[in-house]
């Protein structure tokens, strides 16, 4: 069971960086957003903030 929350955790998190990453680095009011909120949801992300801001 584990394996597969893992492997659906994967997809779901390889998905937002192909199909909605790209739409949102170039967003006005998306990039206001990240920069006004200081939290992450991890430190990979805080780690990478422009790479993993979505994902």
């Amino acid at each position: 069971m584990m394996v597969l929350r893992l492997l659906a955790e994967t997809l779901i998190h390889e998905t937002v960086h192909a199909m909605i990453d790209k739409d949102h680095s170039h967003n006005a009011q998306w990039n206001q957003a990240q920069q006004q909120d200081i939290a992450f949801i991890s430190t990979y992300a805080e780690s990478h903030p422009f790479r993993e801001d979505l994902a």
